[in-house]
């Protein structure tokens, strides 16, 4: 079994990596801000919610996992692996409760888990997580969306739900998932398109003016339900909203540009979740905000330079 969870390490660090040390660090500068905030909820709540939410969301870890066959091969206890895999994967989540001393919120989870480890895992079909249905309603330019949609459809779901089911909490429960959101978009837009496809959508007009208008458009409408849910609640709060989707339309604009600015045809991909960190923190340190802003100036002016560079025939 140590084996086995030493791999488990690895795979997490090689998840890490794929996402982007910059993604990373200003996910964790924000989320350490959102613990303390936690911290004080939990010492004067008496709510069983937060459990429940933790327990629901290891339930659907374990009926979605991929591995179950691999599993079965090996001569360990899958029950033990099971609890103590969740276990390392809730250390996070148990610091606060220690913290805030919630013992008895430790032993809800505990309990609650306990019978998950003895349920056959990866139940759930992969084709519902997938989502494998037709996106020919989206904009044929909106590639980026069509994949991500397609393969990460699970990691879309979970915060988007959680924003609007607990959004009653806490002014931060709908505004948290749409920088988390946001962050994935952006994540979206590593890979480049081939040659061809560049040219046929510059033959529409210039692919950074259609992907610019396009995504900002579906980027509202994907967020305005948690938009909504917090100006029902929180209408006195109307700027926190305002700063937080100023963020994730400056963020989804710059990784857009930053692509483009970036691209080569020989290349495949462009590794944006660095820069995109960087540019983030214009928003939440204010000694980086002029940065930030001619970082988006400066790509977007190259990116345009650069795509006309390579397909200015086919405008």
């Amino acid at each position: 079994m140590q084996e086995l969870l030493q791999i488990r390490f690895k795979q997490a660090f090689r998840f890490i990596e794929s996402i982007g040390w910059g993604y990373v660090l200003v996910l964790l500068f924000i989320l350490s801000g959102l613990g303390l905030q936690l911290i004080d909820n939990l010492l004067t709540t008496d709510s069983f919610l937060p459990t429940i939410l933790i327990v629901l969301f290891v339930w659907m870890i374990h009926m979605k996992r991929p591995d179950r066959q691999f599993l079965e091969l090996l001569d360990i206890s899958l029950p033990a692996l099971f609890l103590a895999e969740y276990s390392l994967l809730l250390i996070p989540v148990f610091t606060l409760f220690i913290i805030a001393q919630q013992w008895l919120f430790i032993a809800v989870i505990f309990l609650g888990i306990v019978p998950i480890v003895f349920v056959k895992a990866g139940l759930m079909s992969s084709q519902i997580w997938t989502m494998k249905l037709s996106l020919n309603w989206l904009p044929t330019i909106a590639t980026e969306y069509k994949s991500g949609v397609r393969q990460y459809f699970a990691i879309f779901l979970i915060p988007y739900l959680m924003g609007l089911v607990f959004s009653y909490a806490s002014p931060a429960v709908p505004l948290i998932p749409i920088i988390i959101l946001s962050f994935i978009i952006c994540s979206l837009f590593d890979p480049l398109e081939d040659k061809d496809m560049i040219v046929a959508l510059q033959l529409k007009g210039h692919i950074v003016t259609q992907k610019i208008k396009t995504y900002t458009i579906l980027q509202l409408l994907f967020l305005l339900p948690l938009m909504l849910v917090f100006l029902f609640f929180y209408s006195t709060y109307w700027y926190l909203l305002l700063a937080v989707v100023a963020f994730s339309m400056a963020s989804l604009i710059f990784s857009i540009v930053y692509k483009y600015a970036r691209y080569r045809p020989s290349r495949k991909r462009v590794m944006n979740s660095t820069a995109v960190g960087l540019f983030s923190l214009g928003f939440f340190m204010p000694l980086f905000t002029i940065g930030s802003i001619i970082a988006i100036i400066y790509f977007w002016k190259k990116a345009y330079q650069n795509i006309n560079y390579y397909y200015a025939e086919h405008s």
